[in-house]
């Protein structure tokens, strides 16, 4: 799951790159292609975006506090903190680790 989340970083950084480097064309090619992915993606799959945005805090709430925290598996402060204080154990994030 996290090797996803820093693909998706990547071409981010090696878009706006491109764009710095190579213009306005580039931009353009950037903004039609995800554009038309858009469009697609509304076409085949009504209200997918909206679906996910409603359901998104309770999928988070299932990760992130009713399982076991992995946070070996990601490289934040927090997450450094968390397993630090609270341990693996399931449960909400403290007011230690949060502040």
């Amino acid at each position: 799951m996290w090797v996803d989340a820093l693909q998706a970083q990547l071409a981010a950084v090696v878009a706006t790159m491109m764009v710095f480097t190579m213009g306005l064309r580039v931009l353009l090619g950037i903004g039609f292609v995800g554009g038309s992915l858009m469009l697609i993606m509304r076409g085949t799959m009504p209200d997918s975006i909206g679906d996910y945005s409603r359901g998104f805090r309770s999928i988070s709430n299932i990760c992130k506090i009713d399982h076991s925290y992995l946070g070996n598996v990601m490289s934040r402060s927090k997450a450094f903190w968390r397993l630090l204080f609270q341990g693996r154990e399931a449960g909400d994030t403290s007011l230690l680790v949060m502040h």
